[in-house]
């Protein structure tokens, strides 16, 4: 995966439209708004680490923009001409387009793995936390970032035929006191962007419970290997080597499985395991 880079603030389209485009594994998509403002949101955060192109709707696969409500209150987001969604803040676009292109994206890679997990390195190696989405795996990554550990992914861990890890590191999606998603970078943890493949050293399968002790148990790799297998978007038939890139994965990791409570107290215990391995 690319490495993060400057972005080129590319010019307004003209006639009240402003916008950029992105490529990511040859799909090119444009993203036109109807003020500056809502452009600056989106440009901050979708895919960040990706550059900025000037927007080029005729030569795009996809082609979404963002536009006020008629009455002036909430925005609609249309894909190709269609509204695709009608939501209420700025920060629910971000999360409505984040989700859509994540998607798009995962169907075009070829050789790596995609599994859903967040997934940060510390010291030298990386750790899995796979698991289904609203499950937590944010606000886990985000207090393991805080800890120092260098950001991943918090949604889909890309995994290569060495299985190793690469880096995934779109805005991270926390949720506020109301569960409503807002985007956050890894830099406001002061954390780092993975740049380089890693070797994964814990694959933690932890079933999140408010207020539950810390409860996890060894599992063996093979048993890991299959939960992997759960938590991946991708088919069996588009990826032969699949089973044997995720055993390449595990085969050099400690794997765990159970639950946990807080966020704060799992990220502690995730690290002192970490700082166990020989």
């Amino acid at each position: 995966m690319p490495g993060a880079v400057g972005v080129r603030r590319p010019a307004g389209l003209g006639g009240g439209v402003c916008g950029f485009g992105i490529e990511a594994f040859g799909w090119r998509t444009a993203l036109l708004a109807d003020c500056e403002g809502t452009r600056g949101v989106l440009e901050r955060y979708l895919l960040p680490w990706l550059p900025r192109t000037a927007a080029s709707p005729k030569n795009a696969d996809a082609v979404f923009r963002i536009e006020r409500g008629e009455d002036g209150a909430g925005f609609q987001v249309r894909v190709d001409g269609r509204v695709a969604a009608c939501v209420s803040t700025l920060t629910e676009v971000v999360s409505v387009l984040q989700e859509m292109m994540d998607e798009a994206i995962v169907q075009r890679i070829t050789g790596s793995v995609v599994v859903h997990a967040g997934a940060v390195a510390y010291g030298g190696a990386a750790v899995l936390l796979p698991g289904s989405s609203h499950a937590g795996k944010s606000t886990l990554v985000a207090e393991l970032l805080g800890r120092g550990c260098t950001y991943f992914s918090d949604e889909y861990a890309l995994l290569d035929g060495e299985g190793r890890l690469h880096s995934y590191p779109r805005a991270l999606m926390m949720r506020d006191s109301q569960g409503e998603h807002f985007p956050q970078l890894a830099a406001e943890w002061n954390a780092a962007t993975g740049r380089h493949a890693e070797r994964v050293g814990l694959v933690m399968a932890l079933e999140h419970a408010p207020g539950a002790a810390w409860s996890v148990r060894s599992v063996p790799q093979s048993e890991m290997v299959l939960t992997l297998l759960k938590h991946t978007p991708q088919l069996m038939a588009d990826s032969g080597n699949m089973v044997s890139q995720l055993a390449r994965t595990c085969a050099g990791a400690e794997c765990y499985a159970g639950v946990r409570g807080e966020a704060a107290d799992a990220a502690d215990r995730i690290l002192s395991l970490l700082a166990q391995r020989p």
